[in-house]
């Protein structure tokens, strides 16, 4: 039996390169941003792995422990632009893409994107990574009417977008870098507050919510308990850097004692959501 030949160190080096630093980059017209995406990579990546074990050995256990199918904004842009912070409910569509294209440099994404990200998952199986970027927005919410956003024709997309946000939320004891994209629903975002709740070794939580133009109704909005975000009596790691960006989302802030000793040492905290409640905790 033949053993496959060793890689040169080069192009070792160089898979991991592309893992780490590749973006598919897409114009986006006029002088907007580019739109980066990691999935390209990763199927180029994947390619090379069905051609060779050594670049398969290499690319899953890149995948394994650093499972980033989005590059980079690790923060968002700086403008020189004054525009509004961020965009309203009723603001135009373009407001909404325009918003989320240069303050995270990310352009719309397709229903294969995110199925081609929860293949990604079930080939890599990184149930133990200690990082990860995934992007489970519903594909050009921001443009449909608020009739259609739970219709026939959208629920193939929920489910994808549902599917991969139950991937990243298996047990993972080793997670310490979680960043989440997801378009803004109840359901989700009660999902994504169980992940974050979950994960005690957690240090670095971004969050990034897009949204529809208009919810169909006010009571449609989501909420985000932050009492939610960390259990009582439970050990977490201190945070250092907590972002929750959400224009169509609104915040509870109550009873948050749990919460708020788990981003003391937090050297970034932001909080950019439709509106801010606080409630009186009874006595």
């Amino acid at each position: 039996m033949s053993s496959s030949p060793s890689l040169d160190p080069e192009i070792v080096d160089a898979v991991h390169l592309l893992l780490r630093n590749s973006h598919g980059q897409r114009s986006v017209g006029g002088d907007r941003p580019p739109f980066f995406t990691a999935v390209a990579a990763v199927k180029i990546a994947n390619a090379l792995a069905d051609a060779s074990s050594t670049i398969r050995a290499v690319v899953s256990e890149r995948m394994a422990h650093h499972f980033h199918m989005f590059e980079p904004s690790l923060s968002p842009s700086v403008s020189s632009t004054a525009r509004m912070w961020i965009p309203r409910d009723d603001d135009a569509h373009w407001e909404a893409e325009t918003y989320f294209l240069e303050t995270f440099r990310a352009g719309d994404i397709t229903r294969q994107d995110l199925l081609d990200q929860i293949d990604a998952f079930d080939r890599y199986s990184p149930t133990d990574a200690q990082s990860m970027k995934v992007d489970a927005r519903i594909p050009a919410i921001s443009v449909l009417p608020p009739s259609a956003l739970y219709g026939p024709d959208c629920f193939p997309l929920w489910m994808a977008s549902t599917t991969l946000i139950c991937r990243v939320g298996m047990p993972n004891p080793n997670l310490k870098f979680l960043h989440l994209r997801f378009s803004a629903d109840s359901t989700l975002l009660a999902r994504v507050v169980q992940i974050v709740s979950a994960s005690c070794a957690v240090r670095d939580v971004v969050v990034e919510v897009d949204h529809p133009r208009a919810h169909p109704q006010d009571t449609d909005v989501p909420i985000l308990h932050l009492s939610k975000l960390a259990l009582a009596g439970q050990e977490y790691a201190e945070l250092e850097r907590f972002v929750f960006r959400a224009p169509g989302v609104d915040v509870r802030v109550g009873d948050d004692a749990p919460f708020a000793r788990r981003v003391t040492q937090c050297t970034t905290f932001v909080l950019a959501v439709r509106s801010m409640h606080l409630t009186t905790p009874r006595r």
